[in-house]
């Protein structure tokens, strides 16, 4: 499980992009955080990424371009990324 904590303007980091890296460069799919995608609908801003082996890093992009790297411990079942400006 991935749960962004995003500026105080896109708490939930709506547009946010996530994906796992491993080692030598190969990275996993990539997930979009999104609010919506249909009619009355709310998608949950926590993504679920299953790995396929032993993860380097968490990856995450945020809308204004800006990128994190999040280590991911041993046997974690949850990872929290807070936006670098973040204030809550």
């Amino acid at each position: 499980r991935v749960a962004l904590a995003g500026p105080a303007d896109n708490p939930d980091g709506i547009g946010a992009q996530v994906w796992i890296e491993y080692s030598g460069g190969r990275r996993g799919p990539t997930r979009a955080v999104q609010a919506g995608s249909g009619y009355w609908s709310q998608d949950g801003a926590v993504q679920v990424l299953g790995l396929a082996g032993k993860a380097e890093a968490l990856r995450v992009r945020w809308p204004d371009g800006r990128e994190q790297a999040a280590s991911i411990g041993d046997g974690a079942w949850e990872v929290r990324v807070r936006h670098e400006q973040a204030s809550n």
